[in-house]
């Protein structure tokens, strides 16, 4: 999936793309529909909140995605869809 043929995305400045980030941090709003608003490649604004929430914590190891990122609970692995538990 990329974008179409022709089109670029914008380069915003780290300015914008540190607010938001901070944005997407602090109203816990889902990535891809913040980026979708704002016509931003939803990967590059993920990274970019990933690397904001590091530098916001000391720069220590990565933190863990906030529970909006992981998606609805159970929803499991590609591998364990369909299947029943036994």
């Amino acid at each position: 999936m990329g974008a179409k043929p022709g089109t670029k995305y914008k380069k915003f400045p780290k300015e914008h793309r540190d607010e938001t980030a901070d944005h997407v941090i602090s109203t816990g709003r889902p990535v891809r529909e913040v980026a979708r608003e704002l016509s931003m490649a939803g990967s590059a604004l993920g990274d970019r909140v990933k690397r904001r929430r590091r530098e916001l914590s000391g720069g220590g190891p990565a933190a863990a995605p906030a529970p909006d990122e992981l998606g609805p609970p159970g929803a499991g692995s590609r591998s364990s869809r369909g299947r029943t538990p036994s």
